[in-house]
């Protein structure tokens, strides 16, 4: 009956999220208006769900009336989809050269795919270290109303996960809602 919010690192299963959530019913609200919908999900921020807690924390408080202390993440559940980082940065190597895919695919495609891993493993010009770009998620965890999900978890048998614990998760994230 209550909003939902949506957080998940770049390549860690977004897209197997907003199937999981319209499989169980949420309409995508994707920006948060002043007064969201129940069984509607929403971003955090903007118009993606890659908000790190630092950017909501720090400068959304900065940003908005108040301190941002109205923004209905505070009384909303709140799903944090996580993945293994290897896996992370495989996704990232074999997405983020390609044009259009991001505003910095044209400094991606100068690499080839095991020099784009190191890239994006140890990078601290542009977008920083895989462990500093997934480190920004890692506060999210400390709020009682944010739901970890596996993308190992949910993505099941035809993803090379499990069936039952993928049917253990969903059960588990149902009864949280």
């Amino acid at each position: 009956r209550k909003p939902l919010f949506v957080v998940s690192p770049p390549k860690s299963g977004t897209h197997l999220m907003h199937e999981f959530l319209r499989v169980l019913g949420y309409e995508f609200g994707i920006e948060c208006p002043e007064f969201p919908l129940g069984k509607t999900w929403y971003c955090i921020e903007h118009s993606n769900t890659h908000t790190i807690a630092r950017d909501f924390f720090v400068e959304s408080v900065r940003r908005n009336r108040f301190g941002n202390r109205q923004h209905p993440f505070m009384t909303s559940p709140t799903l944090l989809m996580y993945r293994h980082p290897l896996d992370i940065l495989n996704s990232e190597a074999h997405y983020y050269h390609k044009d259009g895919n991001t505003p910095f695919s044209a400094w991606m495609s100068q690499y080839k795919f095991t020099e784009r891993l190191e890239v994006l493993a140890n990078d601290n010009k542009l977008i920083g270290s895989l462990g500093d770009r997934l480190s920004g998620f890692l506060p999210w965890l400390g709020f009682p109303n944010v739901i970890p999900v596996s993308f190992e978890e949910l993505v099941g048998p035809n993803g090379g996960g499990n069936e039952t614990e993928r049917r253990r998760l969903v059960w588990s994230i149902q009864l949280k809602l």
